[in-house]
C-alpha cells in the first residue's frame, strides 16, 4: 500500500503490525515515512523519537528524522540530527546530500558543495539527484561565472543525461501539425508553490478547442490547490509512486504530443523520466533558471531579456523567446489592500527583501551595508524560512556588524503560517531590495501587488536578468532599476531621501502591475501556445524519431552490477 501511494492504508496495516509487534524496527520506519507523507508530522517525529531511544544507533531513524525537521524548517535541530547519522555511516550519500542543504542555509556555500560532492561522487540510484543539488546550489554563488555554471550543466547531461536512439521505443503520434494536441505538465510542485502561482495561468486558460491539458504530479502532497488543479486539468494523474520507466510508459500510453517539465533540477523532479525520451517534443518552462543540460528536452521558454541574443551559448535546448515577459503571475484573491509602507506612520525608513537567505551572500551584504551606513536612521526587514534557525540569523547579523551595521538595525522573520500574512508584512517596507546575481521572482510579483517597490540589478545570466524582465513589464524599469552596483546603492539611498513621493508611488505600483502583461494570464497561454504549436510543426516537418537510449550512467550502473 505503501509503494501504490495509498497512504492511509499503510498507516492502518503497519499500526496493526505494531500492535502485534511493538519493537518491529522496519515497521516503525515505514509507518513514520508514511505519517509524513500524510503530512501528520508530529505524529511521525514522535514514532522516529522512540525508534531512536530503543536503538541510538538506528541509522535510518536518524536519517528520517533529520530530513523531517529540515523539512518543517527546523534547519539546526535537522543539522544535530544529521550529523549524529554520519557519525553513524559516514559515507551514505543521503545524508552527505542532506547536511549540504541544512549548511548551504546558514551560508556556508563552500562546506555545502564538498557535501553535495561527497554525496554524488558513488555510484549510486540517487546520484543524479544529489548532483543536482550541486548544481542548483551554484546559482547562489556569486563568484561562479556564466560560463562554470554553464559547464556543471552540460557534465551533467553528459553523465545522467539519455543518449542516442531507442528502437525499442518508437513514437507513435500521428504527425499532423494543425491537429489538437495533448500538452503534458509534469512537476513534483503541483501545490501552494511558487511554481504554481505562475503555471495556474495554463492550466486555467487554455484553448481546449486546440489543446487537451494534462497534469503529473510527483507528490503525495496535496491542498486547496493540488485538489484546483484537478478540477482544472483534463487529466489529473497521481505519478508520486510511480517509477520513471511507469511513468515513460503512462506518459505514451496518453499519447502527449508535448511534455513539459516544470521543475528542472529543483527537488523531486522528472527529468529521469525525460532523459530517454517520453513525448516527442519535451520543453522546461518556469521552475529552473538555468538550462538543464540534458539531451532530452529540446526548448526552454524564455523571453528576450532573460535570454537575450547570444544567450543560446549557455543552453543545450533550443531557447523559445516569448514575444512578452515569460512568466505571468496569478494575483492572490485575498491579498491585502496596499498600504502607505512604515514612513507614512513616522516609523523609520525600512529596506527588505523577503528571498530565501540562500540568495545573500558577500556581494549583497557589501552592498546593503553601504546602503544602512549611508542612511543611519534606516533599518533593514528580511524575511526568510532559514531564519528560523539560530545558526542563520547569527551568520547574517554576523555578516553586518563585520561591515559596521549595529545589528539592532536588522530584523528577521521566519515562516509565515499563511499566505495573507506573507504578503501583509510587505507592507512593512518601505522600498524592496532584489538579491544578486540570484533575483526574485514571486518574491518581486508579491510585492509589486501589494504596491511595494523593488529595486533590481542588471545582471549577466537568466536567473540575474528576471529581475529586468519583471520591472520592464511592469513599467517600473526607469525608476527601479540599476546598471551597476554603485548604481543600485545610489538609488536606494536616493529614494530613502524621496519619502513622501514613494510612500505616494505606492498604489501606482499596483496599479502598473495589475495593468501589465504579468498579470494577462490569457496573454501569456496564447504566446505559449504559439509557441508550442511552432514545436509540433517543427517535430512533424523533420519526421518522427525514436526515444533516447540508455545514458552514461544506466551504463556506468550495469557495468558496476557486473563487477
Amino acid at each position: 500500500a505503501l509503494d501504490r501511494g495509498d497512504l492511509e492504508a499503510a498507516e492502518a496495516g503497519l499500526a496493526r503490525a505494531l500492535e502485534i509487534r511493538p519493537r518491529h524496527r522496519d515497521a516503525k520506519l515505514r509507518r513514520a515515512d508514511a505519517l509524513t507523507r500524510m503530512s501528520r508530522h508530529d505524529d511521525a517525529e514522535a514514532q522516529l523519537e522512540v525508534l531512536i531511544a530503543e536503538d541510538p544507533r538506528c541509522f535510518d531513524a536518524h536519517y528520517q528524522l533529520a530530513a523531517l525537521l529540515h523539512g518543517r524548517h527546523r534547519y539546526d535541530e535537522a543539522e544535530d540530527v544529521a550529523r549524529r547519522a554520519l557519525a553513524l555511516r559516514p559515507d551514505f550519500s543521503a545524508i552527505n546530500d542532506l547536511l549540504g542543504l541544512t549548511t548551504l542555509n546558514r551560508g556556508k556555500m563552500r562546506e555545502a558543495f564538498a557535501c553535495f560532492a561527497r554525496a554524488a561522487a558513488p555510484l549510486g540510484p540517487s546520484a543524479d539527484r544529489y548532483a543536482e543539488n550541486h548544481l542548483y546550489a551554484l546559482h547562489y554563488d556569486p563568484e561562479r561565472s556564466a560560463e562554470e555554471v554553464f559547464a556543471a550543466h552540460c557534465a551533467f547531461g553528459e553523465r545522467f543525461g539519455g543518449r542516442g536512439e531507442d528502437p525499442a521505443w518508437r513514437l507513435a503520434n500521428p504527425p499532423d501539425p494543425e491537429r489538437r494536441l495533448r500538452i503534458g505538465y509534469v512537476s513534483p510542485d503541483f501545490r501552494a508553490h511558487s511554481v504554481m502561482f505562475f503555471a495556474m495561468a495554463l492550466f486555467a486558460e487554455h484553448d481546449r478547442r486546440a489543446f487537451e491539458v494534462f497534469a503529473y504530479g510527483l507528490s503525495s502532497t496535496r491542498d486547496r490547490v493540488t485538489e484546483w488543479l484537478i478540477d482544472t486539468a483534463d487529466h489529473w494523474c497521481d505519478a508520486s509512486w510511480m517509477t520513471p520507466a511507469e511513468l515513460r510508459a503512462r506518459v505514451a500510453d496518453d499519447g502527449i504530443d508535448i511534455l513539459v517539465d516544470l521543475a528542472g533540477h529543483t527537488g523531486n523532479n522528472g527529468l529521469s523520466m525525460l532523459r530517454q525520451r517520453a513525448a516527442p517534443v519535451q520543453v522546461n518552462y518556469i521552475g529552473y533558471p538555468d538550462t538543464t543540460g540534458m539531451p532530452g528536452i529540446d526548448y526552454r521558454i524564455v523571453d528576450a531579456i532573460t535570454d537575450p541574443p547570444g544567450a543560446e551559448a549557455f543552453a543545450t535546448e533550443t531557447l523559445v523567446r516569448l514575444p512578452r515577459a515569460f512568466l505571468a503571475y496569478r494575483l492572490e484573491p485575498d491579498r491585502p489592500a496596499v498600504g502607505p509602507g512604515p514612513i507614512a506612520a513616522d516609523k523609520p525608513f525600512t529596506f527588505g527583501t523577503f528571498n530565501t537567505a540562500l540568495k545573500l551572500n558577500d556581494r549583497v551584504f557589501d552592498a546593503w551595508a553601504e546602503i544602512l551606513r549611508a542612511v543611519p536612521e534606516a533599518r533593514l526587514f528580511l524575511k526568510a524560512n532559514q531564519f528560523a534557525s539560530a545558526a542563520a540569523r547569527a551568520w547574517v547579523e554576523g555578516a553586518f556588524a563585520a561591515r559596521g551595521v549595529d545589528t539592532v538595525r536588522i530584523a528577521l522573520r521566519g515562516f509565515a503560517r499563511t499566505l495573507g500574512s506573507h504578503l501583509e508584512m510587505y507592507n512593512e517596507l518601505d522600498l524592496a531590495l532584489d538579491t544578486f546575481p540570484y533575483n526574485g521572482t514571486t518574491t518581486t510579483c508579491e510585492a509589486l501587488s501589494v504596491g511595494a517597490p523593488v529595486l533590481g540589478l542588471k545582471g549577466d545570466r537568466h536567473c540575474a536578468r528576471v529581475g529586468e524582465s519583471l520591472l520592464t513589464a511592469a513599467g517600473l524599469a526607469d525608476d527601479f532599476l540599476a546598471d551597476s552596483v554603485e548604481d543600485y546603492v545610489r538609488r536606494a539611498v536616493a529614494w530613502a531621501g524621496r519619502r513622501a513621493e514613494l510612500s505616494a508611488l505606492r498604489p501606482e505600483v499596483h496599479r502598473r502591475f495589475v495593468a501589465s502583461e504579468l498579470c494577462d494570464a490569457p496573454g501569456l497561454t496564447r504566446a505559449v501556445e504559439a509557441a508550442y504549436r511552432e514545436m509540433w510543426r517543427t517535430w512533424c516537418a523533420e519526421g518522427p524519431r525514436c526515444g533516447l537510449g540508455p545514458s552514461r550512467y544506466e551504463e556506468e550502473m550495469a557495468a558496476c552490477a557486473r563487477s
